[in-house]
């Protein structure tokens, strides 16, 4: 199931709009798989020194964002987020990336190679995914012939 996520493109400001609480709760869930509010509020309540309400409201919030589900588990509710880490970035990127893209695809690529700065794992990395996408093409182009 494709969660109905609300960051689609030409909505980048949106994307980056998670709060400090939020990318909290979102960090604890992927750590934890699921778990009841009772139990986010536990780990995040003294940290971040909010109540319990608050949490359930962030919770709300991830959820109308479709990016935590909710499960009724006797008497309190369990969560889950609904994207792993690398869903959620793939996804919150893409429409940033390709805003920056149209504006100038060479000084974008440029910056996302520096980024990658002189980690060798990273560039190996990102050499990978650009000799897997030349495949996909080659394999695209012949089967279209």
């Amino acid at each position: 199931m494709t969660p109905d996520f609300k960051f689609g493109k030409g909505k980048a400001k949106q994307a980056l709009a998670l709060g400090d609480l939020e990318r909290a709760v979102l960090e604890t869930l992927w750590e934890s798989g699921e778990m009841p509010g009772k139990e986010v509020f536990e780990k995040l309540g003294k940290v971040h020194k909010v109540r319990h309400n608050t949490i359930l409201t962030v919770l709300d919030r991830l959820i109308n964002k479709g990016l935590v589900s909710k499960q009724k588990s006797g008497r309190s509710n369990t969560y889950k987020a609904r994207l792993s880490r690398d869903e959620f970035a793939s996804r919150v990127s893409s429409p940033i990336f390709e805003e920056l893209m149209n504006v100038s695809s060479h000084a974008a690529m440029s910056a996302f190679v520096e980024s990658a700065g002189t980690d060798p794992e990273k560039l190996r990395e990102l050499k990978k995914l650009i000799e897997d996408a030349e495949k996909r093409q080659s394999k695209t182009k012949e089967e279209n012939k």
